[in-house]
């Protein structure tokens, strides 16, 4: 029997996602060291010692956080300065004893209260430091992700995608790089995609443009990749790779208009056969990939594209807003999990307003957001949903049967559903397989 999966179930890979690595056949961290034993062998170790690190980083503690504020502006002579601001924070996450101590925990809160949330305060005054400690952390997270421990690993990997948050453009190569380097396991790119998502929230135009083709191809090449699992999986490792499938479509939908490149018409394609559950993606996509997939869409800027024919999408877009009310309909098992449904409702929701209002889309494309918007709007207003508005959605939906093609002219671009969402066996009529996820995860 399947696995059913919770939204907090699912949430509880968050912080170190190391269990879900282990039972995909991921390489087991060293064997536990004798009590009072320090990890030496995978420790990041600075040239003055972790001690002489210590004493560096408090006596220069001063000037460093004046340039995270913008209250000084660093030059080539403070790189020195800005590399122990790195290694500080880095290194430590190697440190065995924090891990013992739950002290790993207390980097990542140093990290956000001393540097990540300073520095976007003063984002309009410190871009000198924004660029220079980029590039020095850039170069001590390489190291950490290199290291031999996984666990140490995946820790550098979650503070990667904290600095996500920090907007800057060319943070965007390296994140591609870790993305499409074959010896990183997928626990590491799972918070790479969460950094792809946390950066392209903060600066929605990367420029150049050929910098966000580049990103939006890695992402397209990572989602096919991780289409092509086998439909053999066992339960635990479909949810896995659906789980990590997910940040790549969240961080391709991200931007407040997705799909900013005229000459890359497979974002659209993508997440259109996401929605629609094409028969080509193995494992079939999870609700929460279909919810993330149709917020991608309804935001979408579609004139940007000549022969791009949003009904198309539409169509599929609808057909899953009437599976996702339904489900959300018979969801009676609990106050919690109805809380996740509301949220991601109200990010269904959204999207669709966006779409509706939209001058370029045609009134059928109009007509499923409006009428998507309002039974949404039931499930965030915690209501019970409508059959008159649900049935109104159904209709709209199935009034016009969508153009041959997502791309004009390309008979390729098409979406092939495939078996509709599968219900365990013991889970009750119309609680849904898996339940809406989405909501914050990370480290």
């Amino acid at each position: 029997m399947r696995r059913f999966l919770t939204p907090f179930s699912v949430l509880s890979f968050g912080p170190s996602l190391l269990a879900w690595w282990l039972v995909l056949g991921g390489p087991a961290p060293a064997r536990a060291q004798p009590p009072g034993a320090l990890d030496t062998a995978n420790r990041l170790v600075d040239q003055d010692g972790d001690e002489g690190l210590r004493k560096r980083f408090r006596d220069q503690n001063r000037q460093f956080s004046g340039f995270v504020k913008g209250e000084q502006v660093p030059g080539a002579q403070d790189a020195g300065i800005l590399e122990t601001g790195a290694k500080w924070f880095v290194y430590r996450l190697t440190w065995s004893e924090l891990r013992r101590t739950g002290g790993i925990e207390d980097v990542f809160r140093e990290f956000d209260q001393q540097v990540l949330q300073p520095a976007l305060k003063a984002k309009e005054q410190n871009q000198d430091f924004m660029k220079m400690y980029t590039q020095q952390l850039q170069t001590q997270l390489q190291r950490i992700l290199q290291n031999a421990s996984v666990v140490n690993q995946i820790n550098g990997a979650r503070l990667m995608a904290r600095w996500g948050r920090s907007g800057q453009t060319e943070y965007a190569d390296f994140l591609v790089g870790v993305l499409q380097d074959k010896a990183n396991n997928d626990a590491v790119k799972f918070y790479t995609l969460q950094g792809l998502m946390e950066l392209r929230g903060a600066n929605p135009r990367l420029q150049p443009q050929a910098r966000e083709a580049k990103v939006d191809q890695a992402l397209l090449d990572y989602l096919a990749a991780k289409s092509q699992a086998g439909d053999n999986l066992p339960g635990p490792e479909a949810d896995g790779v659906r789980y990590v499938r997910r940040e790549a479509v969240r961080a391709l939908a991200q931007p407040q208009q997705p799909g900013q490149n005229p000459d890359l018409p497979g974002v659209p394609l993508a997440l259109a056969r996401v929605v629609g559950r094409d028969a080509g993606m193995v494992p079939s996509p999870s609700l929460s990939e279909q919810a993330e997939a149709a917020i991608g869409l309804g935001q979408m800027q579609n004139k940007r594209f000549a022969n791009y024919q949003p009904d198309y999408a539409a169509y599929f877009v609808g057909l899953f807003l009437v599976d996702f009310v339904t489900r959300a309909g018979g969801d009676q098992r609990s106050a919690t999990p109805s809380q996740a449904w509301k949220y991601q409702a109200l990010r269904l929701s959204n999207a669709m307003d966006t779409w509706q209002g939209d001058p370029g889309v045609s009134p059928y494309v109009k007509g499923v957001a409006a009428r998507g918007s309002t039974v949404l709007k039931n499930i965030t207003a915690g209501q019970t949903v409508d059959p008159t508005s649900l049935q109104a959605l159904r209709d709209q939906v199935g009034a016009n049967p969508p153009q041959p093609t997502l791309i004009q002219g390309d008979a390729g671009s098409v979406v092939k559903p495939g078996a509709p969402a599968e219900t365990p066996a013991g889970v009750p009529a119309g609680v849904p397989a898996e339940a809406p996820t989405g909501l914050p995860t990370g480290g």
